[in-house]
């Protein structure tokens, strides 16, 4: 019995030493490609271990210039408060103009009235 698990431990240690190993690049290094590559390797070669490098041109990095950016000053200004201005017109009271009309009143003695 134990001959028959060290002879098992021995293959199942020596396997990933004799397989065959298979190594290509591609230029599409989307996740599906990638995966799509690797089964066609493995299909046609038949490789136990097969490695698939992303070997796509590294993207041209532009350094766009950052406008000039001026400090910002505060300056402390008073703070002007501006209150609405009442305009009152004066009251006018208009009344109707008073005649004056002048009594006369006659004092008479007995017979001097004229009656």
């Amino acid at each position: 019995m134990k001959k028959i698990v060290l002879a098992l431990a021995l293959s199942l240690i020596s396997t990933p030493v004799f397989a065959t190993y298979y190594a290509t690049t591609t230029t599409n290094c989307n996740a599906a490609a990638m995966l799509a590559d690797l089964d066609r390797a493995v299909a046609t070669h038949r490789a136990v271990i097969t490695e698939i490098k992303c070997n796509a041109p590294a993207p041209i990095v532009r350094e766009i210039p950052r406008p000039v950016v001026r400090p910002v000053v505060y300056v402390e200004r008073p703070v002007v408060v501006e209150q609405p201005v009442v305009v009152r017109r004066p009251v006018i009271v208009r009344r109707a103009p008073v005649v004056v009309t002048p009594v006369v009143t006659e004092s008479c003695v007995c017979d001097d009235c004229g009656f």
